[in-house]
């Protein structure tokens, strides 16, 4: 089951209720727990789970070291697009701002993705503005797939998609 229909068939009203009903007493045993689950979550943000941040935040680090160790990750942004159709206040891609908007070939990204991959990158990230009609998920599905055989990291910075176009871009 995807994420999305999970979160489709979350009543949210339940969620919020244990949210707000959870007692010091229900954090405690999960706090205790190796192996946590979904239903964990909104005991662990609720109220009664502040006094245990810092039991929580230990936990957390824990967890994160377990899994994935004491690494960084350095990634050099590979600029796709700056196309957007959106007029956010705070992004520079802002469709209200005036610039030369540009979006490169495909030739063109393997042109960059090379310069950047000669300066001893091997974690790139795709960026693009939000415009699936200038930047369409074939494109970056497209690239992502040619540049892996360069890269060993490829992350996608671009618009929301629905969860036919994720597994588009993970090649399922």
């Amino acid at each position: 089951m995807s994420f999305l229909e999970v979160f489709e068939n979350t009543d949210i009203d339940a969620v919020r209720q244990t949210i707000l009903s959870a007692t010091a007493a229900e954090v405690l045993p999960v706090l205790k727990k190796t192996q946590l689950s979904v239903d964990d979550f909104p005991v662990l943000i609720s109220p009664a789970a502040e006094p245990f941040l810092e039991q929580l935040a230990e936990a957390a680090r824990r967890i994160t070291l377990l899994r994935f160790g004491k690494t960084m990750k350095l990634y050099a942004p590979l600029y796709v697009s700056n196309e957007c159709v959106n007029a956010c206040a705070y992004c520079g891609f802002n469709t209200t701002n005036k610039l030369e908007r540009v979006t490169l070939t495909k030739e063109d990204i393997l042109r960059e993705a090379d310069v950047l991959h000669r300066q001893g990158m091997r974690h790139i990230l795709l960026v693009s503005g939000e415009h699936p009609g200038k930047v369409p998920v074939s494109f970056l599905a497209d690239i992502a797939d040619t540049l892996a055989q360069k890269f060993a990291g490829i992350s996608i910075e671009v618009y929301p998609m629905d969860t036919d176009d994720y597994r588009i871009l993970a090649g399922n």
